[in-house]
C-alpha cells in the first residue's frame, strides 16, 4: 500500500499517522507544502491523507494550492482510492465534495468531548464518547450522501464518512506531545478568551490524561479502515 500525505505547516505534521505508517511498513510519500513542494493533478498511491493549517476556505484570494488540492482529493474518490482529512483537511475534504465551509460560532481549543452519532455504529473501534485534542475556528457542512461521526458541544460537524472511501475529522487525533508544544509556541487562537479555549495549564494536563488513549483508537481506527474494513471489530 503507497500512502500519500499532505503536510500544510511545519507544525501540522502526520504524528502518530507516521508512526502507524511505518509500523506497517508501508509505503509513503510526504508532500510539504511549507517547504514549497507542488501537488501533482494526479498520484500513483492507494491512499491520500492532508493535514492541518491556518487556512479558511471560505475568504478570498486563497493560493493556488487550495484549488489543487482538492481537485487531487476528488480523483482519488473519483478512482476508488482512500481519502483522510484532519481539521483543515477534513474542511479541504468537504469543500471538495461540494460542502460549504465557513467560521464557527466561536473558536474551540483544548481537549473537549466528542459524541459519535448513533448513526455510526458500522465503525466498531470509534469511541462513543472521548475527549478529543481540537484547535480550530471554522467547520463545514456535511457533503451530499455523508454519514455524520461525531459532534461537539462548540462544533456540529467534527467527523464525517463518505461510504467506506472518505473519512473527515475536525479535531486531531494525529498529535503527537512534540505536535501540542509547537501549536502552544504558535497559535495564536489559544490565545483567545472564549467559552471553549483552555488555557496551556488545562492543554498540558489534558496531553497527560487523554493524549495515549486518543491515539491509542485513533492508531486501531486506521487499521479498521485502510485493512480490514468497516464492518469488522478490531
Amino acid at each position: 500500500m503507497q500512502v500519500l500525505l499532505i503536510q500544510h505547516t511545519a507544525v501540522d505534521s502526520a504524528g502518530v499517522v507516521a508512526d502507524w505508517i511505518q509500523n506497517h511498513g508501508l509505503q509513503c510519500t510526504t508532500l510539504r507544502l511549507d517547504r514549497g513542494d507542488e501537488i501533482p493533478s494526479t498520484f500513483d498511491a492507494d491512499v491520500l491523507m492532508s493535514f492541518g493549517g491556518p487556512q479558511s476556505l471560505h475568504m478570498p484570494d486563497l493560493p493556488a494550492w487550495v484549488e489543487r488540492e482538492k481537485s487531487l482529493i476528488r480523483h482519488f474518490i473519483d478512482n476508488d482510492r482512500k481519502v483522510m482529512g484532519i481539521c483543515l483537511g477534513a474542511q479541504m475534504l468537504a469543500s471538495a465534495m461540494g460542502a460549504l465551509t465557513y467560521r464557527n460560532d466561536q473558536p474551540e481549543v483544548g481537549w473537549h468531548h466528542i459524541t459519535k452519532v448513533k448513526s455510526a455504529s458500522k465503525w466498531s473501534v470509534l469511541p462513543k464518547q472521548t475527549r478529543v485534542l481540537h484547535w480550530h475556528q471554522n467547520t463545514f457542512e456535511l457533503p451530499d450522501g455523508a454519514e455524520h461521526l461525531y459532534r461537539s458541544e462548540a462544533c456540529e460537524n467534527q467527523g464525517f464518512a463518505i461510504g467506506d472511501l472518505a473519512v473527515g475529522f475536525q479535531f486531531h487525533p494525529e498529535v503527537t506531545e512534540r505536535t501540542i508544544r509547537h501549536f502552544l509556541q504558535v497559535s495564536g487562537i489559544v490565545r483567545k478568551k472564549a467559552t471553549y479555549v483552555q488555557t496551556r495549564e488545562m492543554i498540558e494536563e489534558g496531553v497527560r490524561e487523554h493524549r495515549e488513549r486518543q491515539a491509542k483508537w485513533f492508531t486501531e481506527f486506521l487499521t479498521q479502515w485502510l485493512l480490514r474494513g468497516p464492518s469488522q471489530s478490531k
